[in-house]
């Protein structure tokens, strides 16, 4: 599925003599991925984003600046643009700073991963890889229905919670062996009550 990503464990950063203090702190600033001085440049702690959804706390992101630099532990984990962060987190903890993610481990056999205790399919470009972490956000599951379907990178399970946040809604659903979030937008004019419900079977493809 072009959806399931993998994710590498760390990335290395050029620097260049310039730096920023953070938290009395001095860090080298990396270069830009054109050999440039970045311009603009925004530094943001977790503490910094204080809304729930991946749409919002994108929307914040981008407002603020069109390069981000994520660090942990004083060093540079990521470097790119908004939308580089969120499509192609370069390690767990970049995926996970802004918005949500899926993540499991699994080796790869005939180009397949086990999620959960269910098969996915890997993209072209990834089936050959024999084990790593890989993750899907939420909003790029889709539900099929209730009905058990047999297809491709299909994951059954029972809906386990359902959080509503009015024009969207996340779905925790459990699997045989672990759950994942998927996230609706909610279309139905009954609000909550166009929701799945605890208990309800449910079949989704990633």
């Amino acid at each position: 599925s072009a959806s399931v990503q993998v994710l590498p464990p760390s990335v290395d950063t050029e620097t260049v003599p310039s730096r920023v203090t953070i938290a009395n702190a001095s860090f080298p600033v990396p270069l830009s991925p054109e050999g440039n001085a970045p311009t603009p440049l925004a530094f943001v702690t977790l503490a910094e984003i204080s809304v729930s959804d991946d749409a919002a706390v994108m929307s914040v992101v981008r407002a603020i600046t069109d390069r981000v630099l994520v660090m942990r532990s004083g060093k540079v984990v990521q470097d790119g643009t908004p939308d580089d962060l969120y499509d192609r987190p370069a390690t767990p903890y970049v995926a996970g700073f802004v918005g949500s993610t899926n993540l499991f481990e699994s080796t790869v056999e005939a180009g397949r991963v086990d999620c959960f205790g269910q098969a996915l399919s890997l993209p072209g470009h990834l089936s050959s890889r024999r084990n790593g972490l890989f993750g899907f956000r939420p909003e790029k599951v889709q539900v099929l229905g209730t009905e058990v379907v047999q297809a491709s990178n299909v994951l059954q399970g029972t809906v386990e919670e359902v959080l509503y946040h009015g024009s969207m809604a996340r779905i925790v659903l459990k699997l045989p062996k672990g759950t994942i979030l998927l996230e609706l937008q909610n279309r139905h004019l009954g609000g909550r009550s166009g929701l799945p419900q605890n208990g309800t079977p449910l079949t989704v493809t990633v």
